[in-house]
């Protein structure tokens, strides 16, 4: 039997708009393997969820409110994971009009997604 796999980068950067502005991250691929015995069924951000985005995500561009950045650690992760995965991400659209993510969806899930679709890793 043939079997193959294709070549994916090891990690990609996406972009949301929520209230306060654009938040960015560089993401990690979730394995398909991991998304179905951990993660799937799951219609809200449950803890599965918030300690696989915590696995994935390895950079952001996010603030203290003085101005000063927060390092992507562990700890860091722990303290604003919790809180991030609830802001209301604003609608995006395809080029072609068609909804990528509806208006309202909680972050957690909308880069869960991102996160989770092989293409989003696929070298070009």
């Amino acid at each position: 039997m043939k079997f193959s796999v294709k070549e994916r980068k090891p990690s990609a950067e996406v972009s949301f708009e929520v209230a306060n502005g654009m938040v960015q991250f560089t993401v990690t691929a979730l394995d398909n393997d991991q998304i179905s015995l951990d993660y799937v069924g799951k219609p809200r951000t449950s803890a599965k969820i918030r300690a696989a985005l915590a696995d994935c995500i390895v950079g952001w561009n996010l603030e203290r409110e003085d101005g000063t950045p927060w390092e992507c650690t562990a700890e860091n992760k722990a303290l604003l994971i919790p809180d991030l995965v609830n802001l209301a991400v604003k609608e995006k659209k395809a080029e072609d009009g068609a909804v990528l993510i509806p208006e309202g969806m909680p972050l957690g899930l909308a880069l869960f997604n991102f996160a989770s679709a092989p293409e989003n890793f696929l070298k070009n």
